[in-house]
């Protein structure tokens, strides 16, 4: 996926969630981080809930439960995302799973 997006001339970097830390602040750090230095765009979560922990908080009226777009609220104090934010979800870390997310993400890319 990672050399997909570079063949697309997209810039894109793979950090594991082990050199951040799982737990919401940090990841929400890393991501502030990320978004101040340079041109962050897009950020891919791997894994389900239990694997990268979710945000929580308000998205649209919905407030208090698993929100990874809380992630994407990078600047200002608004509930409006600044960065787009996107979950490739597996089953109790199931690689197949991904695998074939990945795929056909690719796959829309190529031939929506």
């Amino acid at each position: 996926f990672k050399e997909w997006k570079r063949m697309k001339g997209i810039e894109t970097k793979m950090v594991p969630i082990s050199s951040i830390g799982n737990s919401e602040p940090n990841i929400k750090a890393f991501i502030q981080d990320e978004y101040n230095v340079g041109d962050l765009v897009w950020v891919y979560l791997v894994g389900d809930g239990n694997e990268i922990v979710p945000a929580t908080g308000t998205v649209g009226w919905a407030a208090g439960g698993d929100a990874d777009p809380v992630y994407a609220y990078t600047a200002g104090s608004d509930y409006y995302p600044d960065i787009f934010i996107s979950r490739f979800s597996s089953r109790s870390g199931n690689a197949i799973n991904i695998d074939k997310q990945v795929n056909r993400s690719i796959e829309y890319e190529k031939i929506p």
